[in-house]
């Protein structure tokens, strides 16, 4: 955006143990994502700022004796991350032109605010090239061990280990060398195939 909203407002101060709540005037500058407020227009630093990505809706309410106002709610992440901070905020205008120019003005902030949100949000989703990358990374570090590829193969080994073994328990016997354990098939499968590749081959 290439302008402000600005102008005098009247903010209703949060009340507490030792203070009840007043209304303070003070001056407003609404930028693209921040609205501040000066103890005047002359002012260099802001008494403070409210990030608008902290603020979920902004709508229109009275108060007795104050009939233009508005309040800023805080979004439910930020209440819970800033518990001891205002949770709600309310300004007070001095007429119901001025209400509605200050209400459209950050209703115009906050949906461009989050249509920018979504766009880039609905632009990583639609990223072929991220999702690729994405998925077949963690099929590489997740189904590493599961490649369907290697599946044939070790069928085959298993398929001929009782033929293999056969030839090698003849060998054995006419040899009269037979190992007194060969029990596991995972033991069976290795020794044959190491025992094929030096001797049957």
């Amino acid at each position: 955006m290439d302008y402000t909203t600005s102008g005098w407002l009247y903010k209703l101060s949060s009340a507490n143990k030792f203070r009840s709540s007043k209304w303070q005037l003070r001056y407003f500058v609404l930028l693209d994502t921040e609205l501040r407020y000066y103890k005047n227009e002359y002012s260099i630093d802001a008494s403070n700022t409210i990030n608008l990505r902290n603020v979920s809706s902004v709508e229109k309410t009275s108060h007795p004796k104050h009939n233009y106002c508005f309040n800023l709610k805080m979004t439910e992440n930020y209440k819970e991350k800033n518990s001891k901070c205002q949770k709600t905020w309310t300004m007070e205008c001095n007429s119901e032109h001025e209400l509605d120019i200050w209400l459209a003005a950050i209703n115009l902030r906050l949906s461009n605010f989050n249509d920018l949100l979504k766009q880039s949000f609905n632009s990583i989703l639609q990223s072929p090239k991220s999702t690729k990358n994405l998925i077949s990374r963690r099929r590489g570090i997740v189904l590493a061990s599961l490649e369907t590829e290697s599946l044939p193969v070790l069928d085959d080994d298993i398929h001929s280990c009782s033929s293999k073994e056969s030839i090698l328990s003849s060998l054995l016997e006419e040899q009269k060398t037979v190992p007194s354990k060969i029990s596991s098939q995972g033991f069976c499968i290795f020794s044959i195939n190491k025992y094929s590749s030096d001797s049957l081959s």
